[in-house]
């Protein structure tokens, strides 16, 4: 137990246990073996994945990172000290009179981003790599791997799983390690989501579903296998033009055509 989990976590189990939290009665010995097996290999599963989730997180991030927010600030809580030209040229009268009414226009670079795994049924097939040992890597854990460098990388906000309903997830080890395939897909469903909490948002799937919903806030990540082309045609031109999906296969990232199928 102590080579797969950090200390603090370990605490943490036996604190709930303790304080009879909602886990205490998870706590025997084939628990923690579960959950050690799980943190094992996803560990194992993050360090082969490592140099493609980076590159996968910089085509995600390089499209986030050129949206800004506008915001307007009054000029003392302003981080923007052009709004003092305002000031400056204004009358001495006025000055004394609206100060506290200049505002300042200034944005600001949108951060984290949230992440939504898709659990259904056909997630448990493999993802096309191997883990250092290896054995395949099926492309749930890809999304756990995925969804801990996130976190290593102070980018991650949210969790969100979703099959055919969408269900926010604790961003802890234990959480993420524990996560099983059911049901089945309802991308829509992910989409409206998104739309109404209007965050950055990475979307891993197998894309087993179709689509009708565009928002600019969801970057799509394909894992092997998927095909976007059950995506309503225009819906998926507006996704590739936008360069907002890509498949990864286990070895390469793909771009995604206006048909919904891979090219490079």
């Amino acid at each position: 137990m102590d080579e797969a989990i950090p200390q603090d976590l370990q605490d943490e189990m036996f604190n709930s246990v303790k304080d009879g939290g909602a886990n205490a009665g998870k706590l025997s010995p084939d628990y923690i073996n579960q959950v050690t097996a799980n943190i094992r290999r996803i560990n194992l599963s993050m360090g082969s994945l490592k140099d493609k989730i980076k590159k996968l997180m910089d085509k995600s991030k390089n499209y986030f990172s050129a949206k800004k927010e506008t915001i307007q600030e009054d000029l003392f809580n302003s981080d923007n000290l052009a709004g003092l030209d305002e000031y400056v040229f204004l009358h001495p009268q006025l000055r004394k009179f609206m100060i506290e009414d200049i505002m300042i226009k200034d944005s600001k670079s949108i951060g984290k981003i949230n992440i939504y795994i898709d659990i259904s049924g056909s997630m448990s097939d493999t993802c096309g790599v191997g883990d250092i040992d290896g054995t395949r890597i099926d492309k749930l854990d890809f999304c756990k791997a995925f969804a801990l460098k996130m976190q290593d990388l102070g980018m991650l906000n949210k969790i969100y799983t979703f099959n055919n309903h969408v269900k926010e997830l604790k961003t802890d080890v234990f959480s993420i390690a524990n996560l099983s395939t059911c049901g089945g897909t309802s991308i829509n469903t992910v989409v409206e989501h998104i739309k109404r909490h209007d965050d950055n948002a990475l979307v891993i799937t197998d894309a087993e579903d179709g689509c009708h919903s565009y928002s600019e806030k969801a970057f799509f990540i394909g894992v092997k296998g998927a095909n976007f082309n059950h995506f309503d045609k225009k819906t998926i031109q507006k996704y590739s033009e936008s360069g907002q999906v890509v498949v990864f296969d286990g070895n390469r990232i793909f771009n995604v055509n206006t048909k919904g199928g891979i090219t490079n």
